[in-house]
Parts: structure tokens; sequence; C-alpha cells
């Protein structure tokens, strides 16, 4: 038997396979195994230390602080509602008892035409306008009395009234001038009991001041677009309904003691109504005279009661 012979006989095999063989396949998978393990580990490690320097980096170039916003208050107040300026804003009660309410300010124009230093004089002067037609106010200012017989809650209707004075040159005192006023912002405080009739007066200013304005816009409308008489009926109606409910509003309201302030308010739809009748008449008429709005006068009369 030959060298070669006896060499095969003595290799071990397991299973029929050649150990040697066997030993070189589970090596190769033990390999295969931590190389795989090996490549988690790394990709694992090398993921997290990128992806936290990116963050940051991109945070600092955007320039991305923390903002802190300012404190707003105590959270239990209630906030103004808010409202036109027409309108009264509502605040929060300053006590269990107590409510409050502000009412925007007053700006008005007015046609000066004379100024005197004695209130007689300012009198006797407003009585000769009166005899011609005309009605005002007379103005304390310091030593001065001066006579306005135009208001307007705007600028151009001031200026317009004026255009139409030309023929009344030798009776002013002096040369009609606009001068405009603002009545500051006004705050009612009143009790509970007192809520009924309070906003009722927050009510009746506001739609007043708004009839007011609608009622100079129309007259300046009529006066250089001349649309009809009968296109402006429909208006002149709406404006009669809403003073109509304004004042059966009042007239609903039995505070139980009545002021100065309430007295004032309850006269202001008798106002508009008569402002609203000349109105119709000077439009029908072809006239070009804006009438002295009465309820404007009474709401700067009564202004200082609201303080």
């Amino acid at each position: 038997m030959s060298r070669r012979s006896r060499r095969a006989r003595n290799v071990s095999k397991v299973g029929g396979i050649p150990l040697i063989l066997l030993q070189v396949i589970v090596g190769a998978l033990l390999a295969i195994l931590l190389g795989v393990w090996l490549g988690k580990f790394y990709i694992s490690r090398v993921l997290k230390t990128r992806i936290r320097p990116e963050t940051t980096i991109e945070g600092e170039e955007k320039g991305e602080e923390e903002i802190i916003l300012p404190p707003v208050g105590n959270e239990d107040e209630i906030p103004p509602v808010q409202k036109e300026d027409n309108s009264a804003e509502m605040v929060a009660p300053d006590s269990d008892d107590t409510l409050t309410a502000r009412i925007s300010p007053l700006q008005y124009h007015r046609v000066q035409v004379g100024a005197f230093g004695q209130e007689e004089n300012a009198g006797a002067f407003l009585e000769e306008l009166g005899e011609l037609g005309f009605r005002g106010l007379i103005s304390a200012s310091g030593d001065m009395y001066r006579v306005s017989i135009g208001l307007f809650a705007y600028k151009s209707g001031a200026e317009e009234f004026i255009a139409n004075l030309a023929p009344l040159e030798d009776v002013l005192a002096e040369e009609p001038l606009v001068i405009v006023e603002t009545l500051p912002e006004a705050v009612l405080t009143y009790s509970s009991a007192e809520e009924e009739c309070y906003e009722q007066i927050v009510q009746a200013l506001g739609k007043t001041k708004e009839l007011i304005t609608e009622m100079e816009s129309l007259w300046l409308t009529h006066i250089t677009s001349g649309i009809a008489t009968d296109q402006r009926k429909v208006e002149f109606d709406r404006m009669a309904r809403e003073i109509g409910i304004l004042s059966d509003a009042i007239q609903g309201v039995s505070p139980e003691t009545t002021t100065q302030l309430w007295d004032e308010v309850c006269l202001l739809p008798g106002d508009l109504e008569a402002t609203l009748v000349e109105l119709r008449q000077q439009v029908a008429g072809g006239g070009k005279w804006m009438p002295f709005s009465q309820a404007l006068a009474r709401l700067i009369y009564l202004w200082p009661l609201l303080m």
C-alpha cells in the first residue's frame, strides 16, 4: 500500500465532512457575524456624533433665540370690548358693585363769527343773528366770549357753510373762522343697580353722534350732487325710524333717581328730530343751509356732566 493511501485513511471526519473543512466554515461564519456587529456599532456612533453638531449649527446660523413675551397683566381682568368710535368701551368693574364705561372723544367744528370781552355783548350779537334766522351758542374761553352759528362734524361742512355767509359780511363782527374742538374721552362710573340707565345713556350718546354725521353727510351730498328730493326720502325715513327707536328706548327706562345727565340725554331724540325736520325742508326747498345741529350743541353742553 502506498504512502498516499495511508494518509487518506488517517483524515478525521465529522458526519462525513472533513474536520478541517468544518472548522473553516465555522470560522468564516464567525468572521461575518463579527463584521456585521462591528459595522452596526460604527455606523451608529458616527451618525450620533454628526447629527448633534448639525442641529446646533443650523440654529446658530438662523439666529434663533428664545423669545420671551412681556407679561399681559392679570388674567382675571376683563379687557375692554373694541367698538366703533361713536360707541363706548365697557371695561372691567372696579368692584363687585361698580361698573365703568368709556365714551370716545367728541370732535366737532364750529364756525366762529364774533368774539367779545363782555358776555352781554356776545348775547346781544347772538340775538341779532337770531333775528336773521341763525341760531348759535356762546363759548367762554378765559375773558373772551365767542359766538358761533355753525356746528359740524366735518371740516368740509363748516367750510361749505362759510362759503354761503357772504351776504352777511356787513353783519358779522369778524371774518368767519373754522375752530376745531375736541372734548376728551369721558368715563362713566356707576353701580350695578344703575346699569340699565347708564347702558341706555351710552347707547343714546353713540346713536346721536352717528345720526349727526349721517345728516351732515346727506346735506353735503345734496348740495354737491343735486340729486332729486324723492331719492332722499328713503334716507330721511330711515333716520326718522332710528330716532323713534332711540326715543322709545329712553322712555322705556325708569331710573330710580334722575340726574341732570339723564335729563339732558332724554332731550337728544327731540333735538335730532328737529334737525331732521329742518333738513327735510332745506332739501325740499332747494336751500343750501345745514340746520344748526341742536343735538350736537346738546352733546357739547352735557359733556362736562360725563366727567
